[in-house]
């Protein structure tokens, strides 16, 4: 059975899969720096005063507050997108390639592209919600 990490970080295109990895990349970063503060904040004898843990809090809230909202907004507006060309988006750039021949390279990023073998990643995409593939409902007992 996967993770749940596993699925939220293998299932979907790529372009989306670089941006879920860096948002949690940036957050793990932020609440280490911050955790490292509070941990060494007395061995090290660090300044105190209170801007220091003003901003340690800061980079703790950073991914909650900024990160998150802004990848919410990114990607509902890529579902929105991908729902209304049914999914005839360029895996790698999100470029509108439903006028365009059935497979052939992005005018944008000048990847390859296939609708057929990319269209079911924007369609799941559009299913599972900005956070991922959502967990499946338990069977009755």
């Amino acid at each position: 059975m996967l993770s749940r990490l596993h699925v939220l970080l293998a299932s979907g295109p790529p372009m989306l899969m670089r941006g879920r990895k860096g948002l949690l990349y940036a957050t793990l970063a932020c609440f280490v720096v911050a955790g490292t503060y509070v941990v060494l904040d007395d061995p090290l004898n660090l300044p105190h005063r209170r801007w220091w843990k003003r901003a340690a809090v800061g980079v703790a809230l950073f991914p909650i507050v900024v990160l998150q909202p802004l990848w919410v907004y990114r990607t509902r507006h890529l579902s929105r997108l991908a729902r209304e060309r049914q999914g005839r988006l360029c895996p790698q750039c999100a470029y509108d390639v439903s006028t365009l021949n059935p497979a052939g390279t992005c005018p944008e990023c000048g990847k390859a592209y296939d609708i057929a073998r990319d269209a079911p990643l924007w369609i799941s995409f559009v299913e599972s919600g900005p956070w991922g593939p959502a967990r499946a409902p338990h069977p009755p007992k």
